[in-house]
């Protein structure tokens, strides 16, 4: 199985909000990915953007692509 990566994310709000996320939000996405941390909400199909909604361990709900690395 490839291993995967967190390629890309946005901050998910009630209003709609298309603000990337800086380097410091990836490496935390991404270290919650690899740790199991990362509660995926939702699965993305139709988007060629970002393919998950998920909330990291803090609570925060991002639009994520996760792609292999």
């Amino acid at each position: 199985m490839k291993k995967k990566s967190i390629d890309r994310a946005c901050y998910v709000n009630i209003l709609p909000n298309d603000t990337p996320c800086d380097r410091s939000d990836l490496t935390c996405l991404n270290t919650d990915y690899q740790n199991s941390n990362l509660n995926i909400l939702m699965e993305i199909k139709g988007n060629l953007s970002f393919t998950h909604i998920v909330r990291d361990s803090h609570g925060f709900i991002f639009a994520v692509e996760i792609a292999d690395l």
